[in-house]
């Protein structure tokens, strides 16, 4: 868990309040601190203050929208239809955006759906459970469909925009 926060006191207090709880808790002064940390961990929770001086939380939380872009390989202007596929992609947790886009572009470019191991790394995470988890949760949400053929081969539609990922075996493709 990261918490930002330009009161130290406050700061301290929530770090000292959650490790008692048995959380390892990192923490930053401002939004400059905070990137260099989201450079070098990968941090399952952030606690945010949005009326810091300076970079506020605000300009935090695009700096990890443009994290996810380029984790999924999106860099430059984006088109109207890559700003509707981030529209969409605005309902999920932050953390969560870089491996929907990049399931939408494999789906877009009509390539291979992106294996296991590609959405764990874009995730941050080394548990392929984890990312079923992630992809089971993100069709919950009526972002994406799954299929998988009987030969295991799966396939990732984004019914919203119409793209479709071509068939891969999800351990195979990277």
């Amino acid at each position: 868990m990261l918490v930002v926060d330009d009161d130290t006191r406050l700061r301290e207090l929530l770090k000292s309040f959650l490790s008692r709880n048995g959380l390892r808790v990192s923490t930053a002064a401002n939004a400059a601190a905070a990137r260099q940390q989201l450079d070098a961990l990968d941090f399952d929770l952030i606690v945010l203050d949005v009326m810091m001086p300076g970079d506020s939380g605000l300009d935090l939380t695009g700096f990890r929208r443009r994290l996810a872009m380029a984790r999924a390989g999106l860099f430059g202007a984006l088109d109207e239809e890559w700003k509707e596929a981030l529209g969409i992609g605005a309902t999920l947790p932050d953390e969560m955006l870089g491996p929907f886009l990049l399931i939408a572009r494999a789906a877009r470019e009509g390539a291979e759906a992106p294996g296991d191991a590609a959405l764990a790394e874009v995730y941050g995470t080394h548990s392929l459970g984890r990312v079923r988890r992630l992809i089971s949760y993100m069709e919950e949400q009526g972002l994406l469909v799954q299929r998988v053929d009987l030969g295991g081969k799966r396939s990732i539609a984004l019914p919203r925009l119409g793209w479709t990922t071509a068939a891969s075996l999800p351990e195979a493709a990277e």
